[in-house]
Formats: structure tokens, sequence, C-alpha cells
């Protein structure tokens, strides 16, 4: 199963393909998880989980901005290889773009604001698509195995 879509970058409409490789092209070029691990990473230590002692000074262990700004850096690199690798995969079948020309595309709209969240909404909805598409298939296939027993 693949799905088309359109996506429109820097003026000219392109058509994604969608299909039940998606995911596993993508994990194969970026790794998800260790992406996601990065990405997500608390940068000043996690304390989410500790009971708080009254006397706790939330200012006592100072943040160091060097290890900070580096760890910034890290998840932004992350996390754009992560799209532009994706929006690679995704373009590749209908237009046969290669990733230095998918990087051109899509960098203008990592480094603006204004034209960020509109990448990273096409973004989460073509990996969710492609997800679904790829469990969808393993259903189908289990399916299939259930009825030749």
């Amino acid at each position: 199963m693949k799905l088309e879509e359109i996506i429109e970058l820097n003026g000219k409409e392109y058509t994604v393909e969608l299909n039940r490789e998606s995911v596993l092209r993508i994990d194969k070029y970026v790794n998800i998880q260790k992406s996601s691990e990065i990405i997500n990473k608390v940068i000043t230590g996690d304390k989410s989980e500790m009971e708080i002692p009254n006397d706790e000074d939330p200012f006592a262990e100072p943040i160091n901005e060097e290890e900070y700004k580096k760890a910034l850096e890290e998840k932004q690199k992350t996390l754009e290889k992560l799209i532009i690798r994706s929006f690679w995969i995704w373009l590749y079948p209908k237009n046969k773009l290669n990733v230095e020309q998918v990087t051109e595309l899509i960098k203008p709209y990592l480094t603006d604001d204004d034209k960020a969240p509109y990448l990273v909404k096409k973004y989460e909805e073509f990996i969710n698509k492609s997800v679904e598409i790829r469990k969808k298939a393993e259903d189908d296939v289990k399916n299939l195995k259930a009825l030749t027993n």
C-alpha cells in the first residue's frame, strides 16, 4: 500500500510517496530511536521524578553554558538530519531528488521561524501516515497467515 501526497516547497509542488517501507528506510538512514533519544534528552539534568526537599535551591547548580549550547546544537543537527533524510526518502520515488537537492529545498524551512511550522507539521503528518501504512501492511500479513492456517 502506498499513499501519494502533494507538498509545496519554495513555491513548487512535489509529490511525496508514503509507503510501507518508508519508516524502515528512514530508520536505516537516520536511526529513529537514537535520534529521538538525542532530541528528547534533557540538557540540564532530569530531576522531574525526584522528591523535592523544602530546602532545595533550584539555582544552586550552575548551568554550564558551553555544554548547554553544545547539546542544543547536537539536538538541532539531529533534528535537521532526521527531517532532511525523511523528506529525501518520501520525495525520491516520484521526483528522483538526491540528498543534496532535498537539503537545498528543506534548509530554508529549517532556518526561517515563519516557514518552520509548515515543514514540521508536514513531517509529523507524513511520518504518522507512514507508520499507519506500515502497521496496516503488517496486520495484512498476519491476517493472511491466519487465513492460510
